[in-house]
C-alpha cells in the first residue's frame, strides 16, 4: 500500500500541475473552454488526495510500521482515538491533511463551472492550483508520508505520540486550525 501511496503523491501533482496549466492557459484568452477542463482536473486532484488520506489512515489502523511516518507517530496499544490524532500529529500528516483540505475547498469553488470561461475564475482557480501544487512539490520531494523503511529495518513497534499531543482536545485544535489556515488561499 506505501508504494500505491507513493505513486498517488505522484500523480496527485501532475494532476495538480494540468489543473494550473489549463486554468493558465485558459485565462491567456487562446482557449477560454480550458477553464472549465481544469475544473475536471482539480475534481480529480481532490479524488486522489482523498484516496492518499485513505490510504495514510488505513496503514496507522492497521500498525503498518514498514512506513517511516507510521512507526514515529504511532504504536500497537494506541487507542483508535490517538491513531486519528497521529494522523497530523507530524509533519507530513499534517501537510498530506492541508493538501487534502485545500483540493476539496478547490473543488467546491469550482462546483458548477465546467463550462466556464471567465477570465476572472481561471486566475482564482489557477492561483489555488498554484498553492497547491508547491504542497504537492514538498510532498513529492522533502516531505513523502509514504517513505518506508529499507527491508530488514522495520521496527517491531512504533515510537508513539507525542504524550503532549495525546490530549482529546488535540483532535480537534490542529485540524481546524489547519483547515482554517487553508481555507484563507480562497479570498
Amino acid at each position: 500500500m506505501n508504494q500505491l501511496g507513493q505513486v498517488l503523491v505522484v500523480v496527485s501533482c501532475v494532476l495538480t500541475a494540468l489543473t494550473f496549466i489549463l486554468a493558465a492557459l485558459g485565462t491567456a484568452g487562446r482557449a477560454p473552454g480550458l477553464i472549465g477542463r481544469s475544473v475536471f482536473a482539480m475534481r480529480a486532484t481532490a479524488w486522489v488526495n482523498i484516496a492518499l488520506a485513505l490510504l495514510l489512515a488505513r496503514a496507522f489502523l492497521l500498525h503498518d510500521f514498514s512506513n517511516c511516518y507510521v512507526a514515529s507517530y504511532s504504536d500497537s496499544v494506541m487507542p483508535l482515538f490517538y491513531l486519528v490524532t497521529a494522523f497530523w500529529g507530524g509533519e507530513k500528516g499534517a501537510l498530506l491533511f492541508w493538501v487534502v483540505t485545500l483540493s476539496l475547498l478547490a473543488m467546491v469553488v469550482g462546483r458548477g463551472r465546467t463550462h466556464e470561461t471567465d477570465a476572472r475564475f481561471g486566475v482564482l482557480h489557477a492561483t489555488i492550483a498554484l498553492a497547491l501544487l508547491f504542497f504537492d512539490i514538498l510532498m513529492v520531494f522533502a516531505s513523502n508520508p509514504f517513505e518506508v523503511f529499507s527491508p530488514g529495518m522495520v521496527p517491531l513497534e512504533g515510537n508513539g505520540l507525542n504524550p503532549l499531543l495525546q490530549n482529546p482536545l488535540m483532535a480537534i485544535h490542529p485540524p481546524l486550525q489547519l483547515a482554517g489556515f487553508v481555507a484563507y488561499t480562497i479570498p
